[in-house]
């Protein structure tokens, strides 16, 4: 019997030992081997849990990413950089869920004004009570921060971005906007603009699914827009992020002779900083 109890307790610790996560994004598998976290030195699509449940800090910065699959696993996640990563999981809108690390204190996902460089939409913190930073500057296509629920824990927060427009989702958007109760010691720090609210969904997620047309498509002088919702301003951008031009919308009509052939995104900015961009070919 003591035998047979020492065999199964050995099958028990080996399958701990053995637990395998998966990492479908090779970009990021190769990151984890380049930094040495990644034991068995194999791309594999998966790596073994016990080489990442104790990491601390992951920088990610300059890498190719695809998607984040496997993070969630780094329970002892503290700092985390995903900055110029051209993070895409291809949803529209794309969103970055760190909902699942606990522990994490600190992300940054600068991106650059003059380039598109990192393509998350929606960021959704909303349970990571641990939260003391955020830096997002030159990542104009961030337009939505969830920190509903993780605002009840946090202390204090430095928000550090500079986008046209970022909607903040917290608990009591009153408090926030004037730096009350438990908003007394954020700090906000950017070049663009922002609002709290208690539902950013009604401006972002909701604004990017609804039926929005640019036509014609391609255009030769002028672009019209078709909108159930009352449009405020456009921004045109290259294919590189740079932007070309900015002005406030009239009778929902583009003039886009000035620009040069070749395709670009179209920004739209609405009401309570809802925000869609569609592509367009000028000819």
């Amino acid at each position: 019997m003591k035998t047979l109890f020492i065999i199964f307790t050995f099958f028990i610790v080996c399958g701990a030992q053995a637990q395998l996560t998966a990492i479908p994004d090779s970009n990021f598998e190769q990151a984890l081997l380049d930094l040495g976290i990644d034991s068995d030195g194999q791309l594999n699509g998966e790596v073994l849990t016990a080489d990442i449940v104790n990491v601390e800090t992951l920088d990610l910065s300059g890498r190719y990413l695809q998607n984040l699959i496997g993070l969630e696993d780094f329970e002892s996640l503290r700092i985390l950089d995903i900055s110029y990563t051209y993070l895409d999981n291809g949803t529209n809108p794309n969103i970055l869920d760190l909902t699942s690390l606990d522990n994490l204190e600190e992300l940054y996902m600068d991106g650059d004004l003059d380039n598109i460089v990192i393509y998350v939409n929606i960021l959704d913190v909303s349970s990571n009570p641990n939260l003391k930073i955020i830096q997002a500057r030159g990542n104009w296509e961030l337009m939505t921060i969830n920190l509903e629920g993780s605002d009840l824990n946090i202390d204090s927060l430095n928000l550090d971005f500079d986008q046209s427009f970022v909607c903040i989702q917290v608990t009591n958007p009153m408090d926030a906007e004037n730096g009350q109760g438990l908003y007394t010691n954020w700090i906000l720090c950017c070049d663009g603009d922002y609002s709290f609210s208690e539902d950013c969904s009604l401006s972002t997620t909701e604004f990017l699914t609804e039926s929005i047309s640019v036509f014609p498509n391609p255009v030769v002088e002028f672009a019209f827009i078709e909108s159930p919702y009352q449009l405020k301003t456009v921004e045109i951008y290259t294919l590189n992020g740079e932007k070309v031009q900015s002005d406030f919308l009239e009778a929902n009509r583009i003039d886009m002779r000035s620009l040069a052939s070749g395709i670009y995104f179209i920004k739209l900015s609405g009401e309570n900083g809802s925000q869609v961009v569609k592509k367009i070919v000028k000819k």
